[in-house]
């Protein structure tokens, strides 16, 4: 038998509002595994690469979205490509988008806790699979371009955190959009970008967005991602190339989950994407933002999501 590793970062809004974090998820898991404070990013892969020497049966990470999507990456490079123990994605972040899709409630004491009692009476964990996006060197369930990494800026100057906040920012969009006011231009910023999809290429130039991921629900209960758990081995992408008011038009059927009708818009499940620009652009992966001239997207290694 194994150990249970947890992995956190203090940093994470949720969990520096609750200070004694560490020592309880400590206490929790006793004597039966380990738990590790890594505060920036560039601690994480020396922990990596002396954890996986170890039989790790479940790896848990307490922090958000870009906690997690920095934690795998390191953990993926250390199992050289390959992801073996079970993963639990406990709730340290805002919007927590990874638990929120496999079901995952309660804070993130009650959840290690719980899966703690089934780890020792060697009750077997209830997973879900879910695969990788791998973007560049970066391995991500969600990933996006234009607006979407533009919502994320304005998101994060916000006064407020999670839900409330990203439903601030969605209620002051649309008078921005309808009058061309406010947030308009930091939002709506376009790209001129070159893809390709599994070789063949997007029959648009001009972006308001390219949003993907390997889950359904990008957050707030929003789900555009439709067939994002319908094959293993690929991930759903969305290229739009039309204007914001077409987006404010297709946003029930971005929430419900139904496909967009506005043009020009293309959208398919995918295996290889290639997006290039003879300028910077930014993009977002789980939540961080990054830049780059060139990106290629392929399928990174399934996971085994605990979800009870």
């Amino acid at each position: 038998m194994g150990i249970v590793a947890v992995i956190t970062n203090p940093n994470a809004k949720r969990n520096r509002k609750e200070r004694d974090r560490f020592e309880k998820l400590e206490s929790i898991v006793g004597n039966d595994g380990i738990v590790l404070e890594t505060p920036i990013p560039e601690d994480i892969q020396p922990v990596a690469d002396a954890l996986v020497k170890k039989n790790i049966d479940l790896l848990c990470i307490c922090g958000g979205d870009g906690t997690m999507q920095h934690t795998l990456s390191a953990f993926i490079r250390a199992y050289d490509g390959a992801f073996p123990p079970a993963f639990l994605p406990l709730r340290g972040g805002t919007m927590n988008t990874i638990g929120k899709n496999v079901g995952l409630k309660g804070s993130a004491e009650e959840n290690l806790a719980r899966i703690m009692d089934r780890w020792r009476k060697k009750v077997p964990f209830e997973t879900v699979r879910r695969d990788l996006m791998c973007v560049n060197d970066k391995y991500c369930f969600l990933f996006g371009i234009g607006v979407v990494a533009n919502f994320l800026d304005v998101y994060y100057s916000g006064n407020y955190d999670g839900v409330r906040q990203a439903i601030d920012v969605i209620i002051k969009a649309i008078p921005s959009i309808i009058f061309k006011i406010g947030m308009y231009d930091d939002l709506f910023r376009r790209v001129k970008l070159r893809v390709t999809v599994d070789g063949d290429p997007v029959p648009i130039f001009d972006y308001l967005g390219v949003l993907a991921a390997t889950v359904a629900e990008v957050g707030v209960g929003f789900k555009p991602l439709y067939r994002a758990e319908e094959q293993d081995g690929t991930y759903h992408i969305l290229f739009s190339g039309f204007r914001p008011i077409d987006l404010l038009k297709e946003l029930h059927r971005f929430y419900l989950g139904k496909p967009l009708q506005s043009k020009p818009f293309f959208d398919t499940l995918a295996q290889h994407t290639i997006i290039e620009s003879d300028e910077t652009f930014r993009y977002m992966a789980d939540g961080e933002i990054y830049q780059d001239k060139k990106l290629e997207i392929t399928v990174g290694p399934p996971i085994r999501i605990v979800r009870g």
